[in-house]
């Protein structure tokens, strides 16, 4: 089983005579393990995350599609990098995949790249990047003035909103070859950890620590049923089992914009700055608090980050925060069933029953759509199922994750 991760990054200064300066710099990073129990789910849930990516992203994935014969995957979802520095630094950026490989990143690396007719390179197991900080260096001249436009609600636009001091990548050594962004942003496919063991049996969900260390702000959200009922664990320790996890229920209404606010406060304990912690909430807050089914998520040390994933800054940081969540999605064990069962609701003669099953299943996500696509497969549909299957699936918008209505 695989996952996809970011960051094992080695700065290295590119001027050796700054190598004994003060940094005066911060490095901040993000993101999320996405744990799915099936190969497919997995696998539909990163082509997804690839897909939405627009073409100025680099990658080595041909198509950005999934190799099928690596099993199931642990997505890293929107691993980011930021910068903060009290001065312009220049840094030599690596980021090295033990086991793995690079998937898709962005801005240019300096390697992997391609020159002259060089044939395109088919893995790598690190990213390089030679980088400018809040500064461009002398004698660097970006082709263009602004890094390049995404689509208003696309999830790129809401990271560069975060107060974050610009890199310009120089990825050749042409003068002209440089990009500029508020941010570095990288996958790769990478083993799958085995953080924690979940047993779901009825309305009882145990817990069983599998690491030697900590795990922090676990939350159970159960929507399976119309209601809503939340479990909570403030923290796991190493080798520890919770036998029963204990719920309360929520009201619906008030429970994302409460959560928001409760796991952003975490984040900002945990070091991120508050407009990068509200950054990830943003853009995580509806699968994390109102995707239907049986999720879980909670926060990683960053002992175990670091361990997991070596970072070396040189010249030093003054501060380094590395802050990841794993999310564990679909784990109700009758998800296939679910899914079934929602969509011969789509063959109701109800109007209502129908557009209600219609939004959960986009609500879901990825994996909903490939037990769609085998349901899709029998021939015993009525046509009008067949017909309203096949709107579905087709209409699913990875941008948000599902279809806006």
């Amino acid at each position: 089983m695989m996952r996809i991760l970011s960051l094992v990054a080695i700065l290295m200064v590119v001027n050796q005579s700054s190598a004994a300066e003060p940094s005066g710099y911060a490095v901040h990073e993000w993101g999320v393990f996405r744990v799915n129990s099936l190969a497919e789910y997995a696998n539909a849930e990163l082509r997804a995350e690839w897909d939405d990516l627009p073409p100025f992203i680099y990658g080595l994935i041909k198509g950005r599609a999934v190799p099928q014969h690596w099993g199931a995957l642990e997505i890293r979802r929107k691993p980011i990098v930021f910068f903060h520095a009290d001065k312009p630094v220049q840094v030599r950026a690596e980021v090295a995949f033990p086991g793995g490989q690079a998937g898709v990143w962005y801005p240019a690396t300096e390697s992997p790249a391609v020159f002259g007719n060089q044939k395109q390179p088919r893995e790598a197991d690190k990213l390089v990047w030679t980088l400018g900080i809040k500064q461009l260096p002398d004698g660097w001249r970006p082709k263009t003035p602004q890094p390049p436009a995404v689509a208003a609600e696309h999830w790129i636009n809401r990271i560069r909103e975060v107060k974050s001091d610009m890199i310009f990548s120089r990825y050749s050594p042409n003068v002209l070859d440089v990009e500029q962004e508020k941010f570095l942003y990288y996958d790769g496919i990478f083993p799958q950890g085995k953080w924690l063991t979940v047993n779901v049996t009825k309305e009882n969900v145990s817990l069983k620590s599998n690491v030697k260390h900590p795990m922090f702000d676990l939350m159970i959200v159960d929507r399976r049923n119309d209601g809503l009922r939340v479990g909570r664990v403030a923290e796991l320790n190493a080798g520890e089992a919770v036998a029963k996890v204990e719920f309360t229920n929520e009201d619906t209404a008030a429970f994302t914009a409460k959560a928001a606010t409760a796991l952003r406060q975490q984040l900002t304990a945990a070091g991120l700055n508050d407009d990068e912690a509200a950054s990830l909430v943003d853009l995580w807050k509806k699968e994390f608090f109102e995707t239907p089914g049986l999720n879980l998520f909670y926060r990683l040390p960053q002992a175990e980050y670091d361990a997991r994933l070596p970072l070396t800054l040189t010249p030093p940081a003054d501060k380094r925060v590395r802050v990841g969540l794993v999310y564990h999605a679909h784990l109700e064990p009758d998800f296939a069933e679910r899914i079934r069962d929602l969509a011969k609701q789509l063959d109701s003669v109800k109007f209502a029953e129908r557009d209600a099953a219609a939004r959960k299943l986009q609500q879901i996500g990825p994996a909903a759509m490939v037990e769609l696509m085998k349901l899709r497969e029998q021939r015993n549909l009525s046509a009008e199922l067949r017909d309203r299957l096949d709107s579905l699936i087709k209409r699913w918008n990875v941008r948000d994750g599902y279809e806006k209505p």
